[in-house]
């Protein structure tokens, strides 16, 4: 027995508004905006079966060419540990792309992730 193939990613794209939206069939949707600033708003479950949306969505944004990436979390359903370890990756990205990272806080109980890691101390979450 192998491991099945992953799962189909729907794309739609808005080219008046240069946003594009992924979904994926395990509850994730992530909605890319570029322009001066790239921004990839997360909607439902980031998890090990909806982590090749989140990573298509990062590889759609082409980081080296931006100045400032937002990821906004608040309509973030739940995250796991996989879903952390790609949220820690995009932060490595930027750092390499020397592009600029805020981070829109989660729920929560989303946050609660963070702040049990104590990545919420190293990652750069916005501040109401």
């Amino acid at each position: 027995p192998g491991r099945s193939a992953p799962a189909p990613v729907a794309v739609s794209l808005d080219r008046s508004q240069r946003m594009k939206t992924m979904t994926g069939p395990n509850c994730l949707a992530a909605r890319v905006s570029r322009g001066t600033c790239g921004v990839i708003e997360l909607n439902g479950e980031l998890d090990l079966a909806s982590t090749p949306v989140f990573e298509s969505a990062v590889r759609d944004l082409d980081l080296p060419t931006m100045r400032h990436a937002v990821l906004d979390l608040r309509r973030l359903a739940f995250i796991d540990a996989i879903g952390l370890k790609a949220v820690v990756d995009l932060y490595a990205e930027c750092l390499r792309a020397t592009t600029a990272l805020t981070i829109i806080p989660g729920p929560r109980h989303v946050q609660r992730l963070f702040e049990l890691t104590r990545l919420d101390r190293v990652l750069p979450f916005s501040h109401p």
